[in-house]
């Protein structure tokens, strides 16, 4: 069972330096305090073995305790698991910068449904620099990448636009290099399509669309200041999506993969009201799939294949 659980954290863990569009790689853990002591108690049998667990441990216990208000707890015990983060990076060295993006992350996604309150921006923006500095100390251009869309994300949502613009201005270049550069290497325009892609849902928070939306947001004026979703946004994150499906089309990926972003623009179209964007991207869906039969235009999405335990 321990062997088990512990597969399921080291996927978890990886998965925190991958990212789909506007998706929050943190997965939705159900635990609550006494769940966490317990994980906690039976990491720490075999600390030594798998240090990186017992930290992982540590943490989940510790975003418990400050989801129920117990901030000075919370604390003690993240500080507890830093050293014992940072000994797992001689065993694997990536493990240590993702616990401090994990915990950034679970800081970011709040104490409860309402996400993360301004109280909390302190703490959240404490959590995403520690991390960064980290990154910066010594880590690849793709893993410095992610790391920057992570920041743009969370300091988004604490209004530190200081330091969004400038992290966002870095990806922004990246993105706009391999986009001229028709000799870029595969792995980049991957890279750079999944940037442009996540930066356009922080721009104009939709979240995930997997099946045609049945209602339309009204899209507000400029002068709205209480929203994101507005028409200056809308046309910004509209620029990031097309030249991220345009990077898409340049990819030697299968049709399946090529027909699930112009799928997306469907929905995402059809959300904002734009019937005759939408209708544009229906007839390049057509033309991919050669059919109009909406159960091969619009298959019913996958389901998880559980590999990361969750469900």
């Amino acid at each position: 069972m321990k062997s088990g659980i512990r597969k399921r954290t080291h996927l978890a863990i990886a998965a925190l330096l991958t990212f789909s569009a506007g998706q929050s790689a943190v997965p939705a853990y159900c635990y609550d305090v006494k769940d966490a002591e317990f994980q906690a108690k039976e990491a720490e049998k075999d600390a030594d073995k798998c240090p990186s667990f017992y930290a992982y441990s540590l943490m989940l216990l510790a975003i418990e305790y400050w989801r129920i208000g117990e901030a000075k707890k919370a604390d003690r015990i993240y500080r507890k698991s830093i050293p014992i983060a940072e000994r797992s990076q001689y065993i694997d060295e990536g493990d240590f910068k993702a616990h401090l993006l994990m915990w950034a992350q679970l800081l970011e996604e709040g104490r409860d449904y309402h996400g993360v309150k301004k109280e909390d921006f302190n703490r959240l923006e404490k959590a995403i620099k520690r991390f960064l500095t980290e990154t910066e100390k010594k880590s690849e251009r793709e893993e410095k990448l992610r790391g920057y869309l992570s920041a743009v994300q969370i300091f988004t949502k604490t209004e530190n636009w200081k330091l969004k613009d400038k992290y966002q201005k870095v990806l922004l270049a990246f993105c706009d290099k391999i986009e001229h550069d028709q000799n870029a290497e595969q792995r980049d325009v991957t890279l750079a399509a999944q940037i442009l892609a996540s930066l356009a849902e922080v721009e104009f928070p939709v979240g995930k669309l997997t099946a045609m939306p049945e209602k339309v947001i009204e899209i507000q004026p400029d002068s709205n200041s209480n929203t994101k979703l507005t028409k200056s946004k809308f046309a910004v994150a509209e620029s990031y999506k097309l030249r991220s499906m345009k990077l898409i089309e340049r990819m030697p990926v299968d049709l399946n993969f090529r027909a699930s972003g112009h799928r997306h623009l469907v929905f995402w179209y059809t959300l904002c009201g734009e019937k005759d964007k939408a209708a544009e991207q229906v007839e390049i869906l057509v033309r991919l799939l050669d059919s109009r039969d909406p159960k091969v235009l619009y298959p019913p999405p996958q389901p998880c294949p559980g590999m990361c335990g969750m469900g």
